[in-house]
């Protein structure tokens, strides 16, 4: 059996759980039965994994993938979206005052309305980064711009976010979060990327925001704040 075709095989049989596969990988205990795979996947012995991907905590072994994947590869901006859960209204306008117009390929989660609000008000190619298996991401983010990855193949019942959110910041240049809770997962982009240099912008909000959100709180600690798409092109360029 082919190197590739082990990788495949011994993610498949231990459902992405990278601490199993690696064990594996260093004993040399191969799987001898092949299981049956057939969508579409690059493992990390690949020329198209992207290097920061390689580079990163933990890289995917293998990451499953549906839709485009050339935009894992060509060298438009890369930005992560952050965001917890906040009023429809306010995060219709945010969209449309940040990030409409802009071209750069935005990395989203998948799991919240305002992603499904990126994905439908912009025109730009996303990543979406899933915590699940592919078949469990919402079909509103199935179309021609978008990428859909995960590390976990179809079948498994594994929903891990924070490994999410890993890649995510592995694979994106910077880091945007329109909205953040004390106790929310976004919180988990902000370190991720910090322990990765990647640079953090925040949106501000007002001085009246409910206590939990730490928007203001990340600014005063060094994010920078953006408020507009021509902020935000300028922080990028």
């Amino acid at each position: 059996m082919q190197a590739r075709e082990m990788l495949l095989q011994l993610v498949l049989l231990y459902e992405g759980d990278w601490d199993n596969v690696y064990r594996e990988l260093v004993n040399k205990d191969y799987p001898d039965t092949k299981i049956e795979y057939k969508g579409d996947y690059i493992t990390i012995m690949d020329e198209d994994y992207p290097e920061t991907l390689k580079q990163s905590y933990k890289p995917p072994f293998v990451l499953f993938y549906e839709g485009n994947i050339n935009l894992l590869k060509d060298k438009n901006p890369k930005l992560a979206i952050g965001t917890s859960k906040y009023n429809q209204t306010e995060q219709k306008q945010l969209v449309e005052q940040i990030l409409v117009g802009t071209n750069y390929t935005l990395i989203l989660g998948g799991r919240s309305q305002i992603d499904e609000c990126i994905a439908s008000q912009t025109d730009n190619s996303l990543i979406v980064v899933a915590g699940t298996p592919i078949s469990m991401v919402d079909s509103k983010f199935k179309n021609e711009k978008t990428l859909i990855v995960s590390e976990y193949p179809e079948k498994t019942q594994i929903t891990n976010f924070t490994r999410r959110n890993q890649i995510i910041i592995a694979l994106c240049d910077k880091t945007l979060i329109l909205h953040c809770e004390r106790t929310s997962g976004t919180n988990t982009l902000v370190m991720f990327s910090l322990q990765n240099s990647k640079a953090v912008m925040v949106v501000p909000v007002s001085a009246f925001a409910k206590e939990e959100v730490v928007n203001n709180e990340l600014i005063y600690e060094g994010a920078t704040p953006v408020w507009t798409k021509h902020n935000l092109c300028e922080i990028m360029n």
